[in-house]
């Protein structure tokens, strides 16, 4: 994203690569499965029953974690994968609505013109070299 004065730009490839690099630390999350193995056996005393219990629910509770982190950083990448496409249709779509109404601007005026030869030319857009049709 830049931003120029009052004007703000999105580099929809940029979105899009984000929303892949998030992804792919997604999938590296998919470790925490090992977790589901640990079984503690601390005894069966009083103070190991006591341990094997702890360890079991921070066990579980890192589990629980990671699952939220892992399905959070695919909706997060999912999100910025679909920002991007969206960003690219609205650049697609203003861009056609623009030179439609472009051309019947410039219909409209040339159509004014031919009604009254005296009228001047209509301008051209930003891009133009004399600024004039």
């Amino acid at each position: 994203m830049s931003t120029q004065g009052s004007q703000t730009s999105l580099d929809a490839s940029e979105v899009r690569k984000a929303g892949n690099a998030i992804g792919d630390i997604a999938e590296d999350v998919n470790g925490f499965s090992e977790l589901n193995d640990v079984h503690p056996k601390a005894g069966d005393f009083a103070v190991g029953s006591w341990l094997n219990q702890l360890i079991a629910a921070r066990r579980d509770t890192l589990h629980q974690h990671c699952n939220d982190l892992q399905r959070t950083l695919r909706e997060v990448s999912e999100q910025l994968k679909h920002i991007a496409t969206e960003i690219e249709r609205t650049d697609r779509d203003n861009g056609e609505q623009l030179d439609k109404l472009n051309a019947e601007l410039q219909s409209s005026v040339n159509q004014l013109r031919s009604q009254n030869p005296t009228l001047p030319m209509a301008p051209k857009g930003p891009d133009s070299q004399n600024g004039f049709v």
